[in-house]
């Protein structure tokens, strides 16, 4: 006969005198689940509803490869680099034909460890296993815009909406590598998308607002910068950008007041902004 207890959030089913834990349908959702726009989970949540899942059942090599990933994803929102690159590299070692576990690896390395040239090698890796995986070729896209070579960074996001067509980021950073390179009216363009895709996320918003100040549309942009707030009410880099408007616009107290917040909600908002010469007085 078997029997169910409920301990705190997991279920226990003693049977032939071995206890057995079955995370909840609530923790699968969870480790899956996305840690910004209106629906976010918290990164908290989700590193400990995918560690359950990670420690309880027996998964196949491609399904505990992603759990990993998506425990990645977590520990990276939290800038806790060192865990998010050590699932990175686990989720390649239990799956290492799992094309997207290189590219989320070369994605650390890009963003987290600044090593472009281990990140260009795995995202390379990805797309020899997979060369129709839009999250590999958004990767190496990546690499390059932060490396500031534009025109290859543009190509390669152009094979990533290829091939992920409804997917918001390759469409986000293209826009970012458009608008670095002094082509406003096609960034706008593929924020404008990404807005579309993903409407419950910020970040289409706010990089259309960061676009729109460069053209001189500052209502427009203290819109957008709202919109992304009414979306993700801790969008720090939101905060920054109105801020930036109300200050281009005269308002220096309400700029300030939303400088605070901003930094208050993350100390490293300003940076983005910074490197494509958006400055706030201190």
């Amino acid at each position: 006969m078997r029997y169910l207890y409920l301990f705190g959030s997991m279920i226990f089913f003693p049977f032939a005198g071995t206890v057995y834990a079955q995370p909840t349908q609530e923790q699968f959702r969870a480790c899956k689940s996305e840690t910004r726009g209106a629906k976010a989970t918290r990164a908290e949540d989700k590193i400990a509803a995918c560690s359950v899942i990670i420690d309880f059942i027996p998964l196949k090599p491609r399904t505990l490869s992603w759990t990993y990933i998506y425990r990645s994803n977590a520990y990276s929102e939290l800038e806790n680099n060192n865990h998010a690159l050590a699932d990175a590299e686990e989720a390649i070692r239990v799956d290492v034909s799992n094309a997207y576990a290189w590219a989320k690896s070369c994605s650390l390395y890009n963003w987290k460890m600044n090593k472009r040239e281990q990140a260009l090698e795995r995202c390379n890796t990805a797309l020899k296993l997979n060369p129709k995986d839009g999250g590999a070729w958004t990767h190496r896209g990546d690499v390059y815009l932060n490396a500031k070579q534009y025109p290859e960074a543009i190509k390669d996001y152009n094979k990533a909406i290829k091939f992920a067509p409804k997917w918001m980021w390759p469409r986000i950073n293209r826009g970012v590598a458009y608008r670095r390179s002094g082509n406003l009216a096609l960034a706008e363009a593929d924020f404008n998308e990404a807005a579309r895709l993903s409407p419950d996320f910020a970040m289409g918003y706010l990089e259309r607002g960061k676009t729109r100040i460069k053209m001189q549309r500052l209502d427009e942009a203290f819109a957008d910068f709202e919109q992304g707030m009414n979306i993700e009410t801790l969008c720090a880099e939101c905060f920054y950008g109105r801020g930036l408007v109300k200050y281009e616009k005269g308002d220096l107290e309400g700029a300030s007041l939303d400088l605070a917040t901003a930094e208050r909600l993350n100390p490293l908002s300003s940076k983005e902004f910074e490197e494509e010469g958006f400055k706030m007085p201190r």
